[in-house]
């Protein structure tokens, strides 16, 4: 919103010199003092401000009963946003990939890994993506939901940071993420301590440790039905993409529409277009 303002107000808009560029709303809305600043882009400012305020006037949603809508444009240009909470049966929501994993390693091997996290061990991932190395990681520890993580999580171990190798040698068990191109990859290898469990997430590869046996199976009929729960839940992944987004509605978690639309709702509407 503030971008489209700053673009409309901009010297190449409204016909003004190159010197006025400094005169923008983003420059205003960052402190700038308004004497002498356009009355175009005041105006843009004075609207911003009443989004704001209508936001921060909006009631909190009620888990699973109330909604807000937020109308930027008008319905037949673009559907409004919707923020919505799913009720306390639900999982919490989360700002990353939580699939990520089973797309990388699959179901078994990701199973393979949250064993050896209840079991306490010591974990470390390895890729040559750093992003999807810091991600899995907070998956991971996200996935043993109900349970809680009570030990020391690293999503990235800074390659530039001097003895970093010295933090595997913690006592406790631990989740480290360490860079796969680092330069300091095979001083880094040569110092893993006996006990680690090293997860390669690229090659889909589990190096034992010496001192560790291997990693127990689940009981049964308990692991089939978790397999095929999260087989299920890759497929509905790939198929739609309603685990983000349906409806104009933003989840991290799934919600049906349905289930959306019966709830009760409040509309913030505004007069301010955004487009040329």
């Amino acid at each position: 919103m503030i971008d489209a303002c700053n673009d409309n107000a901009s010297p190449r808009r409204v016909g003004a010199s190159r010197q006025t560029n400094r005169d923008t709303v983003w420059s205003v809305m960052t402190g700038r003092p308004h004497e002498g600043v356009p009355s175009i882009v005041m105006h843009d400012v004075r609207e911003i401000e009443t989004w704001i305020l209508r936001l921060l006037s909006a009631p909190v949603c009620v888990p699973g009963k109330t909604r807000v809508e937020l109308e930027l444009l008008s319905r037949e240009l673009h559907a409004p946003i919707t923020f919505a909470l799913p009720d306390h049966t639900r999982f919490s929501f989360i700002d990353f990939p939580l699939h990520l994993p089973l797309e990388l390693l699959g179901v078994d091997s990701c199973i393979k890994v949250l064993v050896l996290i209840i079991l306490e061990q010591k974990i470390v991932l390895q890729s040559r993506d750093n992003n999807a190395l810091s991600m899995s990681v907070l998956a991971f520890v996200t996935m043993i939901y109900p349970l809680e993580y009570m030990f020391p999580i690293i999503p990235l171990l800074p390659t530039c940071m001097s003895c970093s190798e010295q933090l595997l040698l913690a006592p406790t068990p631990y989740i480290i993420a360490y860079p796969r191109l680092s330069p300091l990859q095979d001083q880094f290898q040569s110092k893993l301590p006996d006990d680690v469990w090293l997860v390669d997430l690229d090659a889909n590869k589990f190096t034992v440790p010496p001192t560790c046996d291997d990693i127990p199976p689940l009981p049964e009929p308990e692991c089939t039905i978790l397999k095929n729960h999260l087989k299920q839940c890759l497929v509905e992944q790939r198929r739609r993409v309603r685990w983000v987004a349906c409806d104009g509605c933003f989840f991290l978690s799934p919600m049906r529409p349905s289930r959306l639309r019966s709830m009760e709702c409040t509309k913030i509407t505004g007069t301010q277009n955004f487009i040329n």
